[in-house]
């Protein structure tokens, strides 16, 4: 019987085909997870950008652990099968029972994260990554170890194509398509949790096609090995590469991958801003540019055979290296661009995602053409794949952590790309070490564009300022750009495309955020201690300095440039920080209650707009009753909403607060009064007698003559409007707002205030 003959009775097409299934729905399931996960982290962690680099760190390490200790076994081909069936059962499993429990009470490893933060910045970060690896390592290592047993099943060919390869691109398209799905359509649609219960359906829908395929085969007969057609001297040159490069150009793949991924992640934000869809548009992207590399190269198997496939990885080191500079001026440039409202923004957007998407393919080929490499070894092994897969997945775990923490915080991200780029350079020499010609060629351009890049990188961060306006402060940290600038007599504050708040300076904007604290301050039957929750230019919490009987003001503030830069905003806050009864904090607000056993008279809640992933978890109903146990008997909660909320947060707050108020403030935001206790009339509950002179003057500049009787027939407005809102709340179709169905973040206006309240207005 000839090999060809062997290998196909021994392992059919559709027992192939079934494989090949098997590892696309399993990546499907893997990135249902991690996009879950990233969901989950960031309200334990309390930053979205941290979470995600610690679950891609902390994921992609275990995977490497799993490649390494399941590429180390030499199991026969059955065995090998039945133990992925294993594995795919106990990912599902394990996922279903720990990642609902971290949804919805995870508030004690919040509290080990906050007592890190107080030793330091690594001691935080460190913190980070330790509870986010020690959680998910387990089911990320069996996931690591299904490629190396699907691998050592299949024969290779002697035909034209590299089944590992094949295997490799599928997961990684399996993968991409769990992202985009999940993200978009089953989250949105059907919950986290029954998300959760269809990635689990697809592990064991894994398992069964995996234990079909081990029952068709003969587990007495090992797979046929085919060697490679080479030359001696190539054979000898591979083998040399191998021992002194293959685990460096492993790792390096992995690290410049992943390092470029977090900075176009930085760059994407401008445009496509921080909600759950933009995680998932991001992990699609990036998954699709690496599993279309992986085709590419496995479909270019036969053109470039094994001896050229070292010099190719050099000539995409290389490429890369004048690549990523040029590819990061575009972006920036398109980014000023954007800002500056240029007409021919779409089309330059479309020429960013395909850079983007072309960067993030060439680099992609980067490690298959390493498998290539490695088909040179006379003894292709399970060992040899999980290996490999080791030292990529290190360097890719260290890329994510470097960048996001190292890179962003200490270099910034336009001189990050230039040491990128040069690490580039690096590989690239290495790999054409025998052609001097060829080094000296690619050594000469690349340090051309790299030095020109490094001498206009002081001018591409991407902070826009308009005309006749001027900075007075910017920053880069693991959040993101920052910048605060003056402009027409405002003050203005930004992170990446949005602003914080409205300017400070407005009459408007001081009007919507003193309002919550007057109002509050009318309402409360004792104020003696208040919280200020998303504390932002600090105008609602600096509003409580005009009284005298607040004892304690916390204000709570997540980004620390806010924090650092209060002064700059003094004559809108009132100076507050100079106050002893106050004290602002830089913490999550969400977590500092969760972890407070500390109550109050009043709560404020100033997030940003609550459509928005980080915000949106403050209007979820567990969060809600959290923040009603935390109030005093008498007291009050506030919430000024920004942007485009809907009827939704309205029928989750009901069942929180049954009665309150909605006091629209202008066409865009409006304020919920939320009482403790329902009041028996709100009118006849206003303490008028706490509006001193003082306040009474800081009434004038907004063209309020007498506060005390504008809030009596405010009070009736509000009323009604609540009123409208209750009766639309009573529909079918508005869902609650709730951890496993974050129906706000998927609203983008249609069921919007804005079009609700129209233009009436309750201000000067």
């Amino acid at each position: 019987m000839s090999q060809k003959n062997l290998e196909s009775e021994q392992f059919p097409s559709m027992s192939r085909l079934l494989v090949f299934v098997a590892f696309f729905i399993s990546g499907f399931a893997a990135l249902v997870y991690q996009l879950l996960w990233i969901r989950t982290f960031s309200d334990i962690i309390g930053s979205t950008s941290r979470a995600t680099a610690c679950i891609f760190s902390a994921y992609l390490l275990s995977l490497s652990f799993g490649s390494f200790l399941v590429g180390m076994l030499k199991l026969k081909p059955r065995s090998n099968l039945a133990l992925y069936a294993f594995l795919e059962v106990f990912i599902g499993i394990f996922s279903i029972l720990v990642t609902p429990r971290l949804m919805n009470d995870a508030s004690f490893l919040t509290g080990l994260i906050i007592e890190a933060g107080n030793a330091g910045f690594w001691a935080i970060i460190l913190a980070d990554f330790g509870i986010t690896f020690v959680i998910i390592c387990l089911p990320v290592m069996a996931m690591g170890g299904t490629l190396p047993l699907l691998a050592s099943s299949i024969p290779e060919l002697s035909g034209d194509r590299n089944y590992t390869l094949f295997l490799y691109a599928l997961n990684t398209i399996g993968a991409a398509a769990g992202a985009a799905i999940s993200g978009f359509y089953l989250i949105k649609n059907f919950g986290c949790f029954n998300t959760l219960l269809i990635a689990m359906l697809c592990n064991i829908a894994a398992a069964v096609l995996a234990l079909v395929v081990a029952s068709r085969i003969d587990n007495n007969q090992s797979p046929p090995h085919v060697e490679p057609v080479v030359t001696d001297s190539a054979k000898h040159d591979v083998a040399d590469q191998q021992l002194f490069f293959s685990d460096f150009l492993a790792f390096s793949s992995g690290f410049v991958v992943l390092a470029t991924e977090i900075y176009w992640e930085r760059a994407a934000k401008f445009f496509i801003g921080n909600r759950i869809q933009a995680s998932a548009l991001l992990l699609f992207s990036i998954l699709m540019s690496l599993g279309i590399a992986s085709v590419w190269v496995n479909l270019d198997f036969k053109r470039f055979p094994v001896r050229r496939s070292l010099a190719i990885i050099g000539k995409i080191a290389w490429l890369n290296s004048l690549f990523q500079p040029i590819a990061f001026i575009f972006a920036f440039e398109l980014i000023k661009l954007h800002l500056a409202g240029e007409i021919l923004y779409p089309l330059l957007l479309v020429g960013g995602v395909m850079t983007m998407f072309a960067s993030l393919t060439t680099l992609g080929t980067f490690f298959p053409y390493l498998i290539i490499t490695l088909r040179g070894l006379k003894n292709r092994t399970t060992a040899s794949i999980g290996r490999a897969l080791f030292f990529n997945t290190v360097g890719c775990s260290l890329g994510s952590l470097t960048a996001s923490f190292i890179g962003t915080r200490f270099l910034g991200t336009t001189l990050s790309i230039a040491v990128l780029s040069c690490y580039l350079l690096v590989i690239a020499v290495i790999c054409n070490r025998k052609a001097e010609v060829v080094q000296k060629m690619q050594l000469s351009s690349a340090l051309v564009v790299i030095v020109a890049y490094m001498l206009i990188s002081p001018q591409l961060a991407p902070f826009y300022l308009p005309e006749s306006a001027a900075f007075l402060f910017k920053s880069e940290d693991e959040y993101g750009f920052h910048s605060i600038y003056e402009s027409k007599g405002l003050t203005w504050a930004k992170t990446n495309n949005s602003f914080l708040v409205a300017p400070a300076g407005s009459p408007k904007t001081s009007w919507a955020q003193e309002i919550p604290t007057h109002w509050s301050m009318l309402l409360a039957s004792n104020t003696d201690d208040i919280l200020v929750i998303g504390n932002g230019y600090g105008i609602t919490a600096g509003a409580f300095r005009l009284y005298d009987s607040p004892k304690s003001v916390e204000a709570i503030e997540i980004m620390p440039y806010m924090v650092e830069n209060l002064d700059k905003f003094a004559s809108s806050n009132f100076a507050y920080y100079q106050d002893k009864r106050f004290k602002t904090i830089l913490n999550d607000g969400k977590s500092y209650v969760e972890l407070s056993e500390q109550k109050w008279d009043i709560i404020n809640l100033n997030p940003s707009d609550p459509v928005l992933e980080g915000s949106a978890n403050f209007y979820t109903l567990s969060c809600l009753q959290n923040l009603k146990n935390h109030l005093k008997p008498g007291g009050i909660f506030t919430v000024l909403l920004w942007g485009n909320s809907a009827s939704s947060i309205v029928k989750t707050m009901l069942q929180v607060f049954p009665d309150f108020l909605l006091f629209p403030v202008y066409a865009n935001s409006y304020v919920m009064l939320c009482p403790h206790t329902p009041f028996p009339g709100w009118e006849e509950n206003l303490k008028p007698e706490r509006f001193s002179p003082a306040i009474i003057e800081n009434f004038k500049k907004f063209g309020v003559e007498e506060p005390v009787q504008f809030f009596k027939d405010s009070s009736k407005v509000a009323r009604a409007y609540f009123e409208e809102q209750k009766q639309l709340a009573q529909d079918p179709a508005v869902k609650t707002h709730t951890v496993d169905r974050p129906v706000i973040e998927y609203l983008h206006g249609g069921e919007s205030l804005l079009y609700i309240f129209n233009s009436a207005m309750v201000n000067p």
